[in-house]
């Protein structure tokens, strides 16, 4: 009889992201590693623009539910499940209890509980390599996100809160106004987060007194991590 997987995908979008390893093209590789190796692919899950340390994905955790015992989950790279050390093993314990094992195709790492002491020792190693890799990258996206700030330059598509786009400003490489400008309403919303988390506000109070008091947010509503996030970036 054939042996049984599931394959999962995961791609975090970056500006480069037709040089990078999209879901598709993963999935189109997991297709023909089975198709080559008489392995019978019974369902496929992936998560996009989706970061490894994520642990609330809702593809990697269906293709965990969906695991019977003796199949297996197949991904690229060890990587695409996690990139922090901890979630890593917590996911890899959860799908060797089931009774199943997890392959990646593109160093044929393979994960399950009969595995020698050495591999195992490897693979933490690596995780742990990932997660210092995940965090460099991002410390320097944040310096980098900081400085344009500072400079009155965007990244993102969507200015930060207390901002808004300078439309006679130059053309980034997306073909957007680059340029940024305060938007003074939004930064006197900033001003009173800060004085009522300085009062001991807690995030939700802060939500409730900004909409009673009619500052605006960008969405519907206010919530206690939009507030968190701001007040953490300030």
């Amino acid at each position: 009889m054939n042996r049984r997987a599931i394959l999962y995908a995961r791609f975090s979008p970056r500006k480069d992201a037709d040089e990078c390893d999209s879901v598709e093209r993963q999935l189109t590789v997991l297709r023909e590693y089975c198709a080559e190796n008489d392995i019978e692919v019974m369902g496929e899950h992936s998560d996009e623009a989706l970061s490894g340390a994520d642990h609330d994905r809702p593809g990697l955790w269906d293709a965990v539910s969906e695991l019977k015992r003796g199949w297996m989950l197949i991904v690229r790279n060890i990587d695409r499940l996690a990139r922090d050390a901890m979630l890593a093993m917590v996911i890899e314990d959860k799908i060797t209890r089931r009774g199943c094992t997890i392959l990646a195709t593109e160093n044929g790492d393979s994960v399950s509980r009969d595995e020698d002491p050495t591999s195992k020792f490897t693979r933490t190693v690596l995780h742990a390599v990932a997660e210092l890799d995940r965090a460099i990258r991002n410390a320097r996206t944040k310096a980098g996100m900081l400085r344009n700030q500072r400079n009155g330059r965007r990244q993102s598509a969507k200015p930060p809160y207390g901002w808004k786009i300078d439309p006679d400003s130059e053309e980034n490489e997306y073909g957007r106004p680059s340029g940024m400008l305060p938007d003074e309403a939004e930064r006197q919303g900033i001003q009173r987060m800060r004085q009522l988390r300085e009062e001991g506000a807690s995030f939700r109070s802060i939500c409730s007194t900004l909409t009673l008091e009619g500052y605006a947010p960008r969405g519907s509503t206010w919530h206690p991590a939009t507030v968190q996030r701001i007040l953490k970036r300030k």
